[in-house]
């Protein structure tokens, strides 16, 4: 408070760093946001066991909840996650934030 508001390119950097740590978490290898779409791109590694964890459960379920607005598509041997109408970092994070409770909630029960 002592130097005033946090400039926009600073919290650009913040939410940055916030939408990298949650797909991480989320099992996203990389994520890009390009012309109102978001791209997760998922662990290349197929024999990976996140592919059988409670993590990837969730993002099945939440894909069955938010079929409108999300796609599960494979190119190149890449399972990728694409979300339209996305065309800032911060709504990219409030994307994400339904999936990562359905993480949280299946964290919970086990």
């Amino acid at each position: 408070d002592r130097f005033g508001p946090v400039p926009q390119q600073t919290q650009d950097l913040i939410n940055t760093i916030r939408l990298r740590r949650l797909a991480r978490r989320l099992g996203f290898e990389k994520i890009s946001l390009r012309n109102g779409l978001m791209t997760a791109t998922f662990i290349t590694n197929r024999d990976s066991a996140y592919y059988q964890s409670h993590i990837f459960s969730a993002v099945l379920q939440f894909i069955q909840i938010y079929h409108k607005n999300c796609r599960m598509k494979e190119v190149n041997d890449k399972l990728s996650l694409t979300f339209r109408d996305i065309d800032s970092v911060s709504k990219a994070n409030q994307a994400l934030v339904p999936l990562e409770e359905l993480v949280d909630a299946g964290r919970q029960e086990s």
